[in-house]
């Protein structure tokens, strides 16, 4: 989390007063797969299942690692990450191909979204971008690796995480 407060106030400098937003600390996470967007019902009968089909998996810690930040052209702003022995995207795999229900879009990175640029940026500043990206890429431990030994499935009322409910956490064997 600090990491990636350090990136986000280095974004801030250098859009300097441009419209965007930064994703709270306390609302950094790792998305493994949307059960529903904004403009859909929330579909009560699917989350069910899926915590039944996690339910009966036999779910092992895991660790992830970073490596610098992505800025996407639609202004979303993310860490990119890979998990060490592909059980976080096996797990995200295995979710969507058991629920054909779950809407297609979806990342196929292992991503944490910490924030958008939210207004057109001039050139200047998109070079002072690009260079912070190469920042972040270039030093491997610019962010650490993370343990992951609990997932969520949550209940997003507002983007970025500002307003959530969660419905179920599931601990993660070691």
């Amino acid at each position: 989390q600090e990491s990636v407060l350090l990136v986000q106030n280095k974004i801030k400098q250098i859009l300097n007063q441009k419209l965007n937003y930064m994703v709270k600390k306390e609302n950094l996470g790792v998305e493994l797969l949307v059960l529903k967007w904004p403009k859909n019902k929330r579909n009560f009968i699917l989350e069910k299942k899926v915590i039944e089909y996690i339910d009966k998996l036999n779910l092992q810690e895991f660790f992830l690692f970073f490596d610098g930040i992505q800025i996407h052209n639609d202004g979303c702003i993310i860490v990119r990450g890979f998990d060490s022995n592909n059980q976080f995207t096996k797990l995200r795999k295995k979710i969507f191909e058991k629920f054909p229900e779950i809407p297609i879009k979806q990342s196929n990175l292992v991503h944490v979204p910490i924030g958008r640029i939210l207004t057109e940026i001039n050139k200047e500043d998109s070079y002072k971008l690009i260079d912070l990206v190469k920042t972040t890429r270039a030093k491997n431990e610019f962010f650490p690796i993370e343990k992951i030994n609990s997932i969520k499935i949550i209940h997003e009322e507002k983007w970025y995480m500002e307003k959530r409910s969660t419905i179920k956490t599931w601990n993660l064997k070691k």
